[in-house]
């Protein structure tokens, strides 16, 4: 589980969907936006029951996406808010798939800070 500070509100997620951009990618899409704030990233995952109506499936799902986050958070910049809607081709990855894809949709967005891909291995 994320850190409070690093969580998305509820409001913040209401009205992401006007200020937000949205990449897709496999195994989700990624709706973002940067806070005019200096505050540290915040991020959520959103799961529906369309990807599995186990929620010992959709947990262990988020366990997986938090723990790669929590790898790169540290170079995340500053005000951007993250919100990933998992697909459910997501249930079937593997966890270095995962990581992958992440990884390279923060840094297509340019919400990575200059690090490189060696990190996801720690």
């Amino acid at each position: 589980m994320l850190k409070k500070e690093r969580r998305v509100k509820r409001e913040i997620l209401s009205k992401s969907r006007a200020l937000s951009k949205t990449l897709h990618t496999k195994f989700f899409s990624l709706k973002y936006f940067k806070e005019n704030t200096n505050k540290s990233a915040k991020a959520a995952f959103v799961l529906s029951k369309k990807i599995s109506t186990k929620a010992t499936e959709r947990n262990k799902l988020k366990r997986q996406a938090h723990s790669v986050l929590d790898k790169i958070f540290h170079s995340i910049k500053p005000g951007f808010v993250l919100i990933f809607y998992m697909k459910k081709e997501a249930k079937t990855a593997s966890f270095d798939e995962l990581s992958k894809e992440i990884f390279i949709s923060l840094k297509n967005i340019r919400a990575l800070e200059v690090v490189d891909s060696n990190n996801l291995d720690n």
